[in-house]
């Protein structure tokens, strides 16, 4: 290499460490909550001196934080359709589900489609700004629902990790080959634990089977069809763009919901957007201070009375002997005790896969297996077959040798 290319390549890396990176952040949720971390992710890398953009359905959370906002318009009317009816609390009141099946699955392909009509949009989710001369460093999706994100930065041969904003889908880092046993893995809609006894694991069993199905029907039926639609019928599958996923930021970590077994390829980020304690309006600081209120207790909405309403606020209000508050203070110092804070950690996470291009030494070959495959079923298939034929062949090698004169005169 001659002199004139290091100083090229000098003054091409001083340069980029002095701007900054690019970096998307793009989320597709339907409710204002997915944008939460990202916004706080956002802050972390714009104090690192990186340019940060998010786009999301939802006006004013990247704004009122200084970032660049996208908010695709026809995008922002859907969802506000979509969610104008809702009434979460309501149904959970009435045990009922917060939205059918059908709604869930809808909203992958018609939100998607919402954002594909917009030309503007998607030009500017592809390059910064939209400018045909410039790229992202690095682009960080949502793991709730990253399909029609990653379909469309396909080919732009960015650099991208997902942010699971919600820790209970498993779907995505699954799929990057991450072990995630039914047996262990409790259904989100249901009031399950990792101590499930044995029908409550059928149940567990049948619910995540049926999620696995209405996310496959979605991808392949609909979703993938819309995709090729707008975006030609050479784009793969989305479920293997997902695979191939480096990195996964989990919103999630064992001092607080349970442990399970994660590869390398997520990290851990719970509280990620949290920020310290500030002072409480008086009021509710002196009603506090009387009452001692400890930590929470979950009650069934449902078949909540007024009678056990105030039992239960009298239990967590109890000035001695609160476990409630006692559980609470527990779970806050475990979460605090960590050599670096989430939100530095998924900041650095972010930068290290920007400045390498990508991670591919975090990728592992489980990604590529099926279930057969993954829990070695063929391997203790041979086994068992194997052993059935050797135990079959020994007997009939047995009954073969022994003459059947011997065996009627030991009969008789």
């Amino acid at each position: 290499m001659n002199s004139v290319s290091r100083v090229v390549i000098l003054l091409a890396v001083s340069w980029r460490l002095a701007t900054g990176f690019n970096v998307l952040l793009a989320t597709m949720g339907g409710t204002k909550s997915h944008t939460v971390p990202f916004v706080a992710l956002g802050n972390s890398l714009k104090a690192r001196g990186h340019n940060v953009t998010l786009l999301s359905a939802f006006p004013g959370p990247a704004a009122n934080n200084g970032l660049r906002e996208i908010v695709p318009p026809i995008l922002e009317a859907y969802v506000g359709n979509y969610t104008a009816e809702w009434d979460l609390v309501g149904a959970r009141f009435r045990n009922e589900l917060p939205i059918s099946p059908w709604d869930a699955m809808r909203y992958g392909w018609e939100s998607c489609e919402a954002l594909l009509r917009d030309e503007t949009s998607v030009s500017s989710l592809r390059k910064p700004e939209g400018d045909p001369h410039a790229r992202w460093d690095i682009v960080v999706v949502d793991g709730a629902f990253p399909e029609c994100l990653l379909g469309i930065l396909h080919g732009e041969h960015v650099p991208t990790i997902m942010l699971n904003t919600v820790a209970l889908y498993s779907g995505s880092i699954s799929r990057q080959g991450n072990p995630s046993p039914w047996s262990v893995t409790p259904y989100f809609g249901k009031p399950f634990t990792q101590d499930m006894n044995f029908f409550q694991s059928l149940l567990n069993v049948a619910c995540l089977l049926t999620l696995r199905l209405m996310h496959w029907i979605m991808i392949s039926g609909y979703l993938q069809p819309v995709l090729r639609q707008y975006l030609g019928s050479q784009l793969p599958d989305v479920r293997d763009l997902t695979t191939e996923i480096p990195l996964t930021l989990q919103n999630s970590h064992y001092t607080v919901a349970d442990s399970v077994p994660y590869l390398a390829n997520v990290v851990n980020v719970a509280c990620l957007h949290c920020n310290p304690a500030t002072q409480l309006n008086p009021d509710l600081e002196t009603f506090l201070q009387r009452e001692k209120l400890g930590y929470a207790l979950v009650m069934d909405l449902a078949e909540m009375s007024i009678g056990n309403l105030r039992e239960g606020i009298l239990k967590v209000a109890a000035a001695h002997n609160n476990s409630y508050r006692m559980a609470a203070k527990k779970r806050s110092k475990l979460l605090r005790d960590l050599p670096i804070s989430p939100r530095k950690l998924a900041t650095w996470w972010v930068e290290h896969v920007a400045k390498y291009k990508g991670a591919e030494h975090l990728k592992n070959s489980a990604r590529h297996m099926n279930v057969v495959r993954y829990y070695s079923i063929d391997v203790v298939a041979f086994y068992v077959i194997t052993l059935i034929s050797v135990m079959y062949g020994l007997k009939k090698l047995c009954w073969t040798t022994i003459p059947k004169s011997t065996v009627k005169r030991k009969i008789n």
